[in-house]
């Protein structure tokens, strides 16, 4: 049996300059890891540190950068908390990462667990998994270009969302 080695890069300081994160993903690459992968949360609650969860950075737009730095590693978002974006932007995002990247990207999503990051969003939280579920019913719609879409939450009648493929963008979900 075989271990896959896979490791969440450290993004919870503001003082550590991007060039780090990509370093360090160069040298998991070379160490022979599987896998990176980059948290997200869009606001939380309190200054950047050891005790608190998120990253500073971005995560899709730094893994682009890691993406260009390094060519083998797989990348991924340890959990993205997708009620909290827009579905579309979203989409056309992990579209383009996964194409930059030659395909190496994993999509991984969540629905959120702190009720104070929803509050600072304005964002409903009590709705936040149905929203998630049409999101990601959404994502491979347009993933697929397929024309009109109509949920409760998110929908078009018209558009081309063909224009990035999705190619073999993979995903996951977590709690």
């Amino acid at each position: 049996m075989n271990a896959e080695l896979e490791v969440v890069l450290p993004d919870e300081s503001p003082d550590m300059p991007p060039q780090r994160l990509a370093d360090l993903a160069v040298r998991a690459e070379a160490l022979g890891y599987q896998r990176v992968y980059l948290p997200d949360h869009v606001l939380p609650p309190g200054a950047y540190g050891p005790d608190r969860y998120g990253g500073v950075y971005e995560p899709l737009v730094a893994l682009s950068y890691i993406a260009a730095r390094t060519s083998t590693i797989e990348l991924g978002t340890s959990v993205l908390v997708v009620p909290l974006r827009d579905p579309f932007v979203l989409a056309k995002q992990v579209a383009t990462l996964d194409r930059l990247s030659g395909e190496r990207f994993a999509l991984g999503v969540g629905v959120g667990w702190d009720r104070a990051e929803f509050a600072a969003l304005r964002s409903d939280f009590t709705d936040r998994g149905a929203r998630t579920d049409e999101a990601i019913r959404l994502l491979r719609h347009l993933c697929h270009g397929e024309g009109p879409f109509e949920g409760r939450y998110y929908g078009y009648e018209a558009g081309c969302s063909s224009r990035v493929p999705c190619g073999g963008c993979r995903s996951w979900w977590a709690g």
